[in-house]
Parts: structure tokens; C-alpha cells; sequence
């Protein structure tokens, strides 16, 4: 049986689920985020599902999306700062931690949004902790 996906240009499609998010329309966003992930390789369409399912508060579908976005491309500092936002919201806060830290060393000057959004986040964490102690 032969796995893998045909070479189908996608992209267009980005612009009507960002479309889709910005509507609020998230069950929309999911399905076709589902479908794209369905039948690319790209972890894009995995990064897409998590944020709509994060969007629409579906954390746990959110972190399998995410995570399944690192699995396929690990090198994006932003797939981790992902899958850290809906980890913190799942209250798993030592996978959260853990991805942050991915984050941090995939980008250690801070250069990328996303590097800068993780280092942040733990910053952010860190206060909170302190006002609870």
C-alpha cells in the first residue's frame, strides 16, 4: 500500500482557512485544516488544525496537532511555541516547559517571532508562579 501523498500545491487554501479563523467560523477552520492534513505531508496543515482546535477550545486535539506538526518539522521554532500554548492550556506544564525550551534553542538569539513569543511565554509563567507562592 502505498502511503504517500501526491505533490497537490495547497497553498491557496491558506487564505480561506485564515479567512475561515478570522470569521470565527472554527468548525469550518478544522475540517479543512483535517482534510489538508489528510493528504499532505506538510506540517503546516497540523500547525492550522491545532491553532482552529486551540481557537475553538478543544485543547487536547489542539496538542495532538501540534505535536504531530513537530514530529514532521522539528526545526520550526513556532510549531513548539505552538504546542507549549495549548500544553500550558492543558495544564501539562512540564511538556510545556520542554517545548519551550525546544523553542529557546531553536532560535538562542531570539531573532523569530516565535523564539521571542517562547521566551515570553516563559517569562509570563514564571510571574504567575511567583504571585501564587
Amino acid at each position: 500500500m502505498n502511503t504517500t501523498h501526491s505533490k497537490v500545491d495547497l497553498s491557496p487554501l491558506l487564505a480561506t482557512w485564515r479567512a475561515l479563523v478570522d470569521a470565527d467560523e472554527h468548525e469550518a477552520a478544522i475540517a479543512l485544516a483535517e482534510q489538508c492534513a489528510g493528504v499532505s505531508d506538510e506540517s503546516r496543515w497540523f500547525v492550522a488544525l491545532g491553532i482552529a482546535c486551540a481557537r475553538r477550545g478543544l485543547t487536547a486535539r489542539a496538542v495532538l496537532a501540534f505535536s504531530e506538526a513537530c514530529r514532521r518539522d522539528g526545526t520550526a521554532p513556532a510549531v513548539h511555541t505552538h504546542l507549549a500554548d495549548a500544553q500550558i492550556d492543558a495544564c501539562d506544564y512540564e511538556a510545556a516547559a520542554l517545548s519551550l525550551q525546544r523553542a529557546c534553542a531553536l532560535d538562542p538569539e531570539a531573532e523569530d517571532p516565535a523564539g521571542k513569543r517562547a521566551r515570553l511565554l516563559i517569562a509570563k509563567t514564571r510571574k504567575q508562579l511567583a504571585s501564587v507562592t
